[in-house]
C-alpha cells in the first residue's frame, strides 16, 4: 500500500516539474520574444540608443550608435563602462574639444553623464559632424543616451550666420553711404542755389527789357531761362527732400489739419495754373469733414505735387477734380483725379521710384521724376497710405488715406 503512494506522489511531483519546466521555457521564450521587439524598436530609431545601467555599465545600443562612433563603435560591448568609452574616445583624436585636454574632457564629460537633466549637449568631431546628446534616467538608476545628427541644421545655421554677417555689413555700408550722401547734399545745397537764384534773377530783370533793347526772340530766350532755373531749383529742393526723408532727418510738425481749409488753399493755389494750361479744374464737396492727422506744409505740399501733375499731363480742355470722403471712422481719403492721357500698365511699378518719368520724358513733358517719390515718403511719414489707378487715355486717379485727428472735428 505504501508503495502505490509513493509511486503516485512520485507522478504528481513529476507532472509538477514538468509544468513547472514548460512554464519556465514559456517564459524564456517570452522573454526572448521581448527582447527581440526591443532590439528591433531601438534598432528603428533613427538616433543613436546606448542603454547603462545602474553601475554606469553598458547594456544595449543600436547599430547606428556604434556607426556613428568614429573612436569605440567597435568596442561597444555589454559591460564596458560611460567611463572607458569616453576616454577612448577624447584620446582617438576626432573630437576638437578634447584637443590637448583628454583628462579634462573625459571628468566633464563623466559629470555630466552622472547627472543627467535631459539637457542637450552639442559634439563637434573634425570630419564636420554635429552630434546632439540628450541623456535621461531610468526608474531603476539606469541612464539612457540618444545621439541625434545635428550636421545639415548646423551647416545651415552657418549660412544664415554669414549670410546675416553678409547683410549687416551691407546695411552698413548703406548707411555710410546714405550719410556720406546727405552730408554731401546739404552742404551742396547753398553752392547750387545760390547761383541758380542768381542766374534766374537776371534773367527776370532781362525779361523786364527797362531799357527796351531786346526783340521778341531774347524775351523768349529769358523765359527760358528763367523756365530752366525754376525747374533745376525744384529739383534740387526735391532731391534734398527726398535725401533728408531718406536719412531719417525729416522733421515733421504733425497736428490737427482742417481738410476743407486745405482743400480750399490748394485749390485756390493751382487754379491759375490750371487756367493757363487749358484745364478745368474743380473741388469736391469739403463740407463736414473731419480733421486728419499730418504736417500742414507737407500735406499741401504733396496734395500741391498731386494737382500739378493732373494738370501737367492733361490735354487742353480736360479737367481734374480734387476730393476728399471719410473712408471709415478712423481715415479719410484725398482723392485727385483728371481724363488726361493716364499711364501705361507696364509703366505702373515705376510711379513712385525716384528719377523715374514713367515714359513722360518721351513726350517733351517737363519733369524731374523726384515729386512722387518724395510723396509717398512723406505721406508714409505721416503714417498714411499713397496708391493710384489709371488707364492710357482715360487718365489717373491718385489718393492719399490719412488718419482721422484724435480731436475729430467737421
Amino acid at each position: 500500500m505504501l508503495a502505490v503512494r509513493d509511486v503516485t506522489d512520485a507522478s504528481a511531483r513529476l507532472r509538477e516539474l514538468t509544468a513547472a519546466h514548460a512554464a519556465a521555457q514559456q517564459a524564456h521564450a517570452e522573454a526572448e520574444h521581448a527582447h527581440a521587439r526591443l532590439v528591433d524598436a531601438i534598432e528603428s530609431l533613427t538616433d543613436g540608443f546606448m542603454l547603462w545601467d545602474a553601475e554606469d555599465r553598458l547594456v544595449l545600443h543600436n547599430a547606428l550608435a556604434a556607426r556613428a562612433d568614429l573612436d569605440v563603435g567597435s568596442q561597444l560591448t555589454p559591460g564596458v563602462t560611460f567611463t572607458e568609452i569616453m576616454r577612448r574616445r577624447a584620446y582617438g583624436g576626432h573630437i576638437p574639444d578634447a584637443w590637448n585636454r583628454e583628462e579634462e574632457f573625459v571628468k566633464e564629460c563623466v559629470a555630466r553623464h552622472l547627472n543627467p537633466n535631459g539637457r542637450l549637449i552639442e559634439r563637434r568631431y573634425d570630419d564636420g559632424r554635429w552630434l546632439s546628446i540628450r541623456e535621461l534616467r531610468t526608474r531603476d538608476g539606469g541612464i539612457v543616451n540618444i545621439a541625434h545628427d545635428v550636421t545639415e541644421a548646423k551647416l545651415r545655421e552657418q549660412e544664415l550666420s554669414e549670410a546675416r554677417a553678409i547683410a549687416d555689413s551691407a546695411r552698413h555700408d548703406a548707411e555710410a553711404a546714405n550719410i556720406a550722401k546727405s552730408r554731401f547734399l546739404s552742404s551742396m545745397s547753398h553752392e547750387l542755389r545760390t547761383p541758380l537764384n542768381a542766374v534766374i534773377g537776371f534773367a527776370q530783370m532781362l525779361e523786364l527789357d527797362l531799357v527796351g533793347k531786346l526783340d521778341a526772340k531774347q524775351k523768349e530766350y529769358c523765359r527760358h531761362i528763367i523756365s530752366s532755373g525754376q525747374h533745376l531749383v525744384e529739383l534740387v529742393n526735391d532731391v534734398l527732400d527726398l535725401a533728408g526723408v531718406e536719412a531719417g532727418k525729416l522733421v515733421l510738425a504733425i497736428s490737427d489739419v482742417a481738410v476743407a481749409d486745405i482743400m480750399q488753399h490748394v485749390f485756390d493755389a493751382m487754379k491759375p495754373l490750371a487756367g493757363r494750361a487749358g484745364v478745368r479744374i474743380e473741388i469736391g464737396r469739403i463740407a463736414d469733414l473731419l480733421n486728419v492727422s499730418a504736417d500742414p506744409l507737407r500735406l499741401r505740399q504733396v496734395l500741391i505735387k498731386l494737382i500739378s501733375d493732373a494738370i501737367k499731363y492733361n490735354r487742353p480742355g480736360g479737367h481734374a477734380k480734387l476730393a476728399a470722403e471719410p473712408i471709415n471712422p478712423n481715415i479719410v481719403r484725398f482723392i485727385v483725379a483728371d481724363n488726361g492721357i493716364g499711364i501705361e500698365p507696364n509703366r505702373h511699378a515705376e510711379i513712385f521710384q525716384p528719377f523715374s518719368r514713367a515714359g513722360a520724358e518721351l513726350l517733351g513733358i517737363d519733369g524731374t521724376g523726384i515729386g512722387l517719390a518724395l510723396s509717398k515718403q512723406l505721406v508714409h511719414a505721416m503714417s498714411g497710405r499713397i496708391g493710384f489707378t489709371s488707364r492710357p487715355g482715360h487718365g489717373r486717379e491718385f489718393w492719399i488715406e490719412l488718419p482721422v485727428a484724435d480731436s475729430g472735428g467737421g
